[in-house]
């Protein structure tokens, strides 16, 4: 029995240590949209207005090792690597694709604001 009850709590502890949570996934619903806000970290600048980033658990997490994105930001936006960003009403309108250092293809979505919305 005290086995069984170890082997219990041992699973439920790497359950909640896996990064499963689904809050750091793009989840696009049928309009393209992926929730009110979303963010990510940069870790790649490709140029002044787009990043490769990582998605975030959330706005104030440290946790930002989700799913990769291409993010499209204001050109008045300044981008490094490292930089938290929060995009408004994210949508992803597009795909895009490149080649790692190690010779993979990737193909990740294209996140921006919604062109319709506005940020306050």
């Amino acid at each position: 029995m005290k086995k069984l009850v170890a082997l219990a709590l041992s699973i439920s502890i790497a359950v909640s240590l896996s990064a499963c949570t689904g809050m750091d996934k793009i989840v696009v619903k049928e309009d393209g949209s992926i929730g009110q806000s979303k963010s990510f970290r940069v870790i790649q600048v490709l140029d002044r207005i787009h990043a490769l980033a990582l998605t975030c658990e959330s706005r104030w997490s440290d946790y930002c090792s989700g799913d990769v994105a291409l993010i499209v930001v204001p050109d008045d936006t300044l981008l490094y690597d490292g930089k938290r960003i929060t995009i408004q009403n994210p949508i992803v309108r597009d795909t895009y694709s490149y080649e790692t250092m190690q010779g993979l293809h990737k193909t990740v979505p294209v996140v921006e604001q919604a062109p319709d919305s506005t940020v306050p």
